[in-house]
């Protein structure tokens, strides 16, 4: 297999497998992502989280896209041809993929977010995520980006800025719904400059998914 491998110390590796579908090797602490250079097409949630490739790619929930996407950031200092794989992300944020991260908005006390929807492995936190749209690093109040991201609301701006180039933002119900109404998380990037957190996607429509692997250490 063709392996185009960048200019970086051996620790800190990018690499792009050619054939038979190009995909990027990202390293964190925890492990290495392997993310494809195509995005999946599908109705979600219903048939997309249950969607695996052949070679085991699938979509994954907020916290583990920002695993990944904090592994790219890391990278920044070491090669300027990770600027390609930077570019590929922010050219997916403009078809505003989804995740498996669905909220579930209450009319009364926190909110309901659970990861990896519709999956085995659930993982389900309650807080409060209603409230005011604006930049993330602003609105945003950590415990509530802790549930959404896994990270705080000063980290993923500083990721999502690197990431796509544009201030982040959130997008989010802003009052309380009269009834229990349920979103998925997406990213997305806008011709006016905003990379957003999305909390407001219809669960059934068609959507675009970042299909990943990852392969713990």
């Amino acid at each position: 297999m063709a392996i185009k491998k960048l200019k970086m110390p051996s620790v800190e590796r990018v690499m792009e497998y050619c054939s038979p579908e190009p995909y990027w090797i990202i390293p964190t602490e925890k492990g290495d992502w392997s993310l494809s250079s195509k995005l999946i097409l599908q109705i979600a949630p219903r048939h997309a989280p249950h969607y695996t490739s052949r070679d085991g790619f699938h979509a994954v929930s907020m916290p583990e896209y920002f695993d990944l996407f904090e592994g790219v950031y890391k990278l920044r200092n070491e090669s300027s041809e990770v600027d390609s794989l930077r570019r590929f992300i922010r050219k997916a944020f403009m078809l505003s993929p989804l995740t498996l991260t669905s909220i579930d908005y209450m009319p009364a006390g926190k909110d309901i977010v659970t990861h990896n929807y519709k999956k085995g492995k659930r993982k389900i936190i309650r807080e409060d995520i209603a409230g005011k749209e604006g930049l993330i690093s602003k609105v945003l109040s950590i415990n509530a980006s802790l549930a959404l991201t896994g990270k705080k609301p000063e980290e993923v701006g500083e990721i999502m800025q690197y990431i796509v180039w544009d201030p982040a933002y959130i997008c989010r119900s802003d009052v309380k719904p009269r009834e229990r109404t349920k979103r998925l998380a997406g990213l997305s990037v806008s011709l006016n400059n905003k990379s957003t957190l999305g909390c407001r996607r219809d669960p059934y429509g068609l959507s675009d998914l970042f299909p990943v692997k990852f392969n713990p250490h």
